[in-house]
């Protein structure tokens, strides 16, 4: 009877514990359409560049309007990283 018990618990648990709590929306999401890597000789650094797209904003775009929808452009520098040996 505890055996039968415990697998009844553990087989509720599984169904109720499964959910998706944290799902999120494809419109809630960025996603990065191109990234570019230069590097400066004279300083040894690294500028990063970025550009991000929303979907809610591709999906306001229906059919072949023509109109561009907005991207976000980032810009980071720093130092090399160090070399490996």
């Amino acid at each position: 009877m505890h055996v039968a018990m415990r697998i009844l618990t553990l087989a509720i648990m599984t169904v109720v514990l499964t959910a998706c709590w944290d799902q999120r929306s494809i419109q809630e999401t960025s996603y990065i359409t191109s990234l570019g890597i230069d590097y400066d000789e004279k300083e040894e650094q690294y500028s990063i560049y970025g550009t991000l797209i929303t979907m809610s904003d591709v999906a306001k775009t229906e059919g072949a309007s023509g109109r561009a929808f907005p991207s976000y452009i980032g810009h980071g520098e720093g130092e090399s990283p160090p070399a490996c040996a």
